[in-house]
């Protein structure tokens, strides 16, 4: 017992910043880092993305933009699955045919994230979405849906978001 009581105390004393370093080397959720901070915008959105505590989630909130009013409308939170060894993500958004959203998420390269979805509708029946997004710039990402047609994934509806901020 008294080892680890020991051990508890000694963890305290340890440098967090050594510890930190060699957990975002490895970190698998790195690749968020560029979408963090600032606010992604089109004209009818806006979207946010923020650490989670110890940078082992990642957190986005969406808002609706109508005239002058902005409203919470959806949040995603992901995070790395260690026994599945992929990056997980569950959201939900409000007033939309699909209300929940159960995400599979790679990063293919720097600037490329993958996301296979399974939507959820109000009756719970199985929606599956496809997305990407593309960043293009160090203040703009594309988001591009794809709807599967024949075995072959069809772009559906791309939007430009911009950084502010």
């Amino acid at each position: 017992m008294k080892f680890f009581l020991l051990l508890l105390i000694f963890s305290f004393f340890v440098p967090a910043s050594s510890t930190a370093q060699n957990m975002n080397e490895a970190h698998p959720l790195k690749p968020f880092e560029y979408l963090v901070g600032g606010e992604w915008t089109t004209e009818t959105t806006l979207q946010t993305f923020s650490w989670g505590v110890g940078q082992f989630s990642i957190n986005s909130k969406l808002y609706f933009i109508s005239n002058s009013d902005t409203t919470l409308s959806g949040e995603i939170t992901w995070f790395w699955h260690p026994k599945e060894k992929v990056i997980k993500g569950y959201g939900h958004l409000l007033s939309n045919q699909i209300s929940f959203f159960d995400y599979s998420t790679k990063f293919t390269d720097s600037l490329t994230m993958v996301n296979t979805i399974e939507g959820y509708n109000s009756e719970d029946v199985r929606i599956p979405i496809y997305e990407t997004i593309q960043f293009i710039g160090s203040n703009t990402y594309r988001w591009t849906m794809y709807e599967k047609i024949m075995n072959k994934l069809e772009p559906q509806m791309s939007i430009i978001f911009n950084r502010k901020n």
